[in-house]
């Protein structure tokens, strides 16, 4: 992606109502091709609470999801957080 890429306020708007309507920065990122911090940044200048800090989850609810036969991408997705959180509270990485 080019570096110092600017994006209008439509544009940054859509990315709000999008994230607010529950589809996650990955997501946008993927469908606009707009990095994910760049996203993040706009998104908290504009107001908008970011949902999914990793430290807010709790282990237990993962392994739970897991066990219970959901993929990591599924649970990822219910909780709102990313694979790779996911991923490393399965392989003992992080202990929330």
């Amino acid at each position: 992606m080019l570096s110092g890429l600017r994006y209008t306020e439509d544009e940054k708007k859509d990315w709000a109502n999008r994230y607010k309507a529950g589809e996650t920065i990955a997501s946008i990122s993927r469908s606009t091709g707009a990095q994910r911090r760049t996203i993040m940044d706009a998104l908290q200048k504009s107001g908008v609470k970011l949902r999914g800090n990793p430290r807010s989850f709790d282990r237990m609810k993962i392994l739970e999801l897991l066990k219970s036969g959901k993929s990591q991408g599924d649970v990822a997705r219910e909780l709102g957080c990313s694979r790779r959180l996911v991923s490393d509270v399965k392989n003992g990485k992080v202990k929330l």
